[in-house]
């Protein structure tokens, strides 16, 4: 991830703290600061992380639809499982 700044304003911070991203863990200097927006972001239910952007629904859209994803939220690791595989398939 690279740190986008405009003058003196961090943009990074800027949308994590709208709530318009998620927080990216790759190292920089800024990590605690960004991990600081975020989270506010997130325990007030700004942007991406209000009800208006989650819909659960426990059918899936389309019942020829059998693929189960999950992305690590510390990695960002993508993992998918399908009923015919034993294991876990992982995307990079």
């Amino acid at each position: 991830m690279g740190l986008v700044w405009v003058g003196s304003i961090l943009v990074n911070e800027e949308i994590l703290k709208s709530g318009f991203a998620r927080l990216d863990y790759t190292p920089n200097s800024y990590n605690e600061r960004l991990k600081a927006v975020y989270k506010d972001a997130t325990q007030n239910l700004r942007g991406i992380h209000s009800s208006l952007c989650k819909h659960i629904s426990p059918t899936p859209p389309n019942s020829q639809c059998v693929i189960k994803g999950n992305i690590d939220k510390a990695t960002r690791e993508q993992l998918y499982h399908l009923p015919t595989c034993r294991h876990t398939i992982r995307l990079f």
